[in-house]
């Protein structure tokens, strides 16, 4: 009843705004719609986590997080500084599709593991005033992976289908959008367990992950002088297994609702606000009910309210934007996050430009944003929300030289209850400690949270460069600095508050690019990537882990406009690293696939 009556609430609310949005018809058509299909990409098979590989950066730019209802692109894991087993994805090249010729494309590929990598798309309808767009892909890996710190093969499952659909109608000042898709994510726990007698734990069966989304809102187009966006949508998840096969994993439901304003004031200043709400909530979890323990003390509701009222100015070399940042989330523990919400972009000379950003608020830390970060995780634990202040990010970004580009960047953040993960036996519920004597469940090797105070500091470096003839080349480094406070786990003796760098958390990260054009239909790509220095917690132990050294190749032939092959060697050293540990990533590896647009 009580998730009934929060979600019944939410709708309340976020509906009416939706609906007042409505009150304008008939439309022009939004032409940034029109020239690009829905989740549209180019064929780059197996890089999006493990390389970036003719993805050249563009100069560094701070990155805020914006509430955004659209469908995830990428498969439920995370991205290139989180690694996976090995990046089965489709790439994350976004190009745009002359509809006048072309409104769809496929790409396949294939290589060692049992790797398949398939994405699809197509414009179905493109009038002046109905766009429907579909998405499909799947991708799948089936391998045996020599573990880091023994000769023993074990054999690691991956596999992510993902279908979408959008239908967008075009008024003459708003545009309706209605979406829809599905995503099922398997994988096995092939990480290497923790115990002496591991006979019990089962890395063969296949955890699977699926949700359900629909959504739907309403937004101004560009020739509505009043900007707003409203939007409402529903995710509806599950988990195949909990700890153990016998059990049925977490469930639940994600509604989110956002709706934003703006409006000119005065020739050069605009004024605006955003709302967002959004109420997580759990079916009932049956192992933890069987254990005869309450379910909302551990996988409780949360609800998340934000309020963003701001001012921008925009001259001819400037842009300044005011404003701040209030969240409040209904938890165990219910908060308040007051964090300033600024931005500046001063041009102060030629091509030069000084850029600083400073935003906070709630972390919401939901069960479908933990399982892309962490696939691993216990199935026992829900990971509580952490509360930023503050986070800064500045620098200054150059390319006065034609061909050439630099930016050196820095920043601080603070963040309270940042989670980190425990390997070894140890669960750990927000301020509740508990002691689990060895791992207990059909897994042999999962992660459980635990929480700390955490400022971060970085500076950093970038340049890209085309001055040598027929090359593009990129490097990017990154310093990074740590204070933890609170540092609350479990050991033998039941409870101990440490001060250590930990949690998976690199003091260097190192990137090299270089793509090579010999000929204008050939480009042949290197990459090179670093991350040293990270520190896990195992059982009651501090552990250094192993870096990251990692060089991928790629060649990609352009045979006809609307036709190319590609072919990949990744991970060419054959270097043995971990992301979780016991979790041993993917070791030498091929690709080659074909890529179509038509």
């Amino acid at each position: 009843m009580k998730t009934i009556y929060k979600s019944t609430i939410l709708a309340a609310i976020v509906l009416p705004l939706s609906i007042t949005a409505s009150a304008q018809q008939t439309a022009a058509k939004d032409t940034t719609l029109n020239r690009q299909i829905l989740l549209e990409k180019e064929f780059a098979p197996t890089l999006q986590d493990a390389s970036k590989i003719n993805t050249l950066p563009a100069v560094h730019e701070p990155v805020v997080k914006p509430v955004n209802l659209q469908y995830e692109t990428s498969r439920p894991a995370i991205n290139f500084t989180q690694y996976r087993i090995k990046d089965t994805g489709a790439g994350d090249i976004m190009t745009d599709i002359d509809f006048s010729k072309k409104r769809g494309y496929f790409n396949f590929g294939a290589g060692s593991h049992a790797q398949i990598n398939t994405d699809f798309g197509y414009r179905i309808l493109d009038t002046n005033t109905d766009e429907l767009d579909v998405f499909a892909r799947f991708n799948n890996l089936s391998g045996k992976i020599n573990l880091e710190n023994s000769d023993e093969k074990v054999k690691a499952k991956y596999s992510d289908l993902l279908i979408n659909a959008k239908y967008q109608h075009n008024f003459e000042l708003i545009a309706w959008r209605l979406l829809a898709g599905y995503e099922n994510t398997g994988f096995n726990y092939y990480g290497s367990p923790f115990m002496r007698n591991p006979d019990n734990f089962n890395i063969n069966k296949k955890q699977s992950l699926n949700n359900f989304s629909i959504g739907t809102g309403l937004k101004s187009t560009d020739s509505n002088e009043f900007i707003y966006d409203a939007a409402i949508k529903f995710n509806i998840f599950s988990t195949k297994y909990g700890p153990n096969i016998e059990d049925d994993g977490p469930k639940g439901n994600i509604i989110e609702g956002k709706f934003d304003v703006a409006a000119p004031f005065g020739a050069d200043k605009v004024v605006g606000i955003n709302m967002n709400i959004m109420n997580q909530s759990f079916s009932k979890v049956k192992f933890i009910e069987n254990a005869g323990l309450d379910k909302d003390d551990y996988f409780h509701s949360l609800t998340k309210a934000s309020l963003n009222p701001y001012i921008s100015f925009k001259g001819d070399s400037y842009f300044l934007k005011l404003g701040v940042k209030t969240d409040y989330a209904i938890d165990n523990k219910n908060k308040l996050v007051v964090a300033p919400d600024l931005k500046l972009d001063w041009i102060f000379a030629d091509k030069t430009k000084f850029y600083a950003n400073v935003t906070g608020g709630i972390n919401e830390n939901t069960y479908l944003q933990i399982m892309r970060e962490n696939r691993y995780v216990d199935m026992r634990s829900r990971v509580a929300y952490s509360r930023t202040p503050f986070d800064l990010k500045a620098g200054i970004a150059s390319a006065v030289i034609s061909g050439f580009e630099l930016d050196i960047f820095g920043g601080y953040k603070k963040t309270k209850d940042e989670h980190f993960y425990v390997n070894g036996g140890h669960m750990i519920y927000g301020e509740s400690i508990v002691y689990i004597i060895g791992q207990t469940g059909s897994w042999g090797n999962v992660s459980t949270p635990g929480y700390y105070d955490l400022s971060t500091s970085h500076i950093g470096g970038q340049i890209k460069t085309s001055l040598i003839p027929h090359t593009d080349l990129s490097a990017k480094v990154i310093k990074y600095f740590y204070d933890g406070h609170k540092i609350e786990y479990a050991d033998y003796q039941g409870y101990a508050v440490g001060k250590e760098k930990i949690g998976n958390l690199p003091e260097l990260t190192l990137d090299f690019n270089a793509d090579i054009k010999p000929i204008e239909a050939l480009t042949i790509s290197a990459n090179y990537h670093l991350t040293n220095g990270r520190k896990t917690l195992i059982g009651n132990e501090f552990k250094k882990m192993k870096n990251i050294n990692e060089v991928n190749l790629r060649g990609s032939f352009q045979i006809v406009d609307w036709i190319s092959l590609n072919a990949e060697l990744n991970n060419v050293l054959n270097q043995k690293y971990e992301t979780w540990v016991g979790y041993t990533h993917l070791g030498f590896n091929f690709m080659a696939g074909i890529g179509m647009k038509f």
